[in-house]
């Protein structure tokens, strides 16, 4: 049996190699066609991944519907007030809860002799962030602080990326880093953590973006008045972060873990009670409308997957589908050439069915080159689809998954167009093919 596939292999090289022009116009079509579709099929992938596959159907997004002005900018929001966020996260019905908002700092090791200080991201939350994020620490742990005390420890944890950064990699637990010329205690390091997409905070231009360097707890980002970086709406005048407790600024993002339909239910009625007694107090005009959004709803919402990228995606099939047409021309006209030998083959007793087998054989090892030439030629268009979409260039990887896709789509492309060729050439009797 190995015997008779290593004969048939070697008949298909051979005829490989009698037109090698032929042979690489259609390798080059192939792997560049399929190489192309299998980019955008990993890209899209990645888009419509799901985050945190463990809890997306218990992680619920709260937009409420206080906004306090009868010309709504949103119905629901998205972003929440201090006082709206507080009293979500002191409901005792979700299982666990969580509000946050993002920041930009620059900060340094305490310890080091010099005096350059480095940008970095902050997220600063009260309730379960760690846990509900399922982030992974590599050393020591978090922490799930709530509201109840404005009196919290000057604490962080810090990313793996800004551990690289200023302590080399090593456990920087107990050690001091400063943040806006105050220092802070680490006492956590995560590892390197990449959300695709980072669910927690898909607006502002963030889906795609890096998780934070440093986390902290909200009321010591308010006390010590780290400005949000992302969007903030007020309605109301103030000047530090610290009178936001107490002012109309919308700046806080909310999520919960309602682990069943009952459970979402009282939560729901919740909020809606919530916002119906600050409608009777006459503190907003609007309908009640308050929504709960599972994490693919919510990406849904925000449109995660980019339009352009399925465009792209739909072009290049269609590329894909004219190199099939090509490519299907290229090895009709070798087998017409072939054609002469072909019908000796058949007079002298070689059977329709041997020489199916032969021409399958040959489209399979062209799509075996052309697939391993795809492979390279996907790793270079993710190179540049890195570059072309830097937002997304930190989670763009080329892992076996891609070589699988590239490989498969380039070998059934192959397998593909071997079919009409083979059916015409061999579909006439002996007779009319010697005549």
């Amino acid at each position: 049996m190995m015997s008779l596939l290593f004969y048939q292999f070697k008949l298909g090289w051979r005829s490989l190699k009698q037109a090698p022009l032929v042979t690489g116009l259609t390798l080059l079509v192939l792997s560049l066609g399929a190489s192309l579709l299998a980019v955008n099929l990993i890209l899209l992938h990645i888009m419509y991944a799901d985050p945190i596959p463990e809890k997306s159907e218990q992680l619920f997004h709260v937009s409420l519907n206080t906004w306090q002005s009868e010309d709504p900018f949103n119905e629901p929001f998205h972003l929440l007030t201090y006082q709206d966020a507080s009293q979500i996260l002191n409901s005792a019905i979700p299982d666990q809860g969580m509000i946050s908002y993002r920041a930009s700092v620059y900060t340094k090791n305490s310890d080091s002799n010099s005096d350059k200080m480095h940008a970095a991201s902050v997220r600063a939350f009260s309730g379960d962030f760690f846990a509900m994020t399922m982030a992974p620490f590599q050393w020591g742990s978090g922490w799930d602080i709530h509201l109840e005390s404005q009196s919290t420890p000057e604490h962080v944890v810090i990313s793996d990326r800004l551990n690289q950064l200023l302590f080399n990699g090593e456990n920087s637990l107990g050690k001091s880093l400063t943040i806006e010329n105050k220092s802070f205690t680490i006492i956590g390091i995560l590892k390197p953590w990449h959300l695709k997409p980072k669910f927690y905070h898909v607006n502002d231009g963030q889906t795609y973006a890096p998780t934070e360097d440093i986390y902290l707890p909200l009321e010591t980002a308010l006390n010590n008045d780290f400005m949000p970086s992302s969007m903030t709406i007020s309605l109301d005048y103030w000047s530090k972060m610290s009178e936001t407790r107490n002012s109309n600024v919308y700046f806080l993002q909310s999520w919960v873990q309602l682990n069943d339909l009952s459970q979402k239910q009282a939560f729901q009625d919740y909020l809606d009670t919530y916002s119906a007694h600050l409608k009777e107090q006459g503190k907003h005009p609007l309908s009640i409308n308050n929504q709960l959004n599972d994490v693919k709803a919510w990406m849904a919402i925000n449109q995660v997957v980019d339009s352009n990228i399925q465009a792209f995606t739909l072009a290049t099939f269609l590329f894909l589908v004219v190199c099939l047409f090509n490519a299907t021309s290229l090895l009709l006209v070798k087998q017409t050439k072939a054609q002469f030998e072909t019908s000796l083959r058949r007079a002298l007793g070689v059977s329709r069915r041997q020489l199916y087998i032969e021409s399958v054989t040959e489209s399979f090892l062209i799509g075996s080159i052309a697939g391993i030439i795809a492979i390279f030629l996907s790793y270079l268009f993710l190179i540049v689809a890195s570059k072309l979409l830097p937002r997304m260039a930190h989670i763009i990887e080329y892992d076996p998954s891609s070589f699988f896709i590239s490989f498969c789509v380039t070998l059934s492309s192959s397998l593909l167009i071997a079919f009409y060729p083979v059916y015409s050439t061999y579909r006439h009797s002996i007779a009319l093919q010697i005549k």
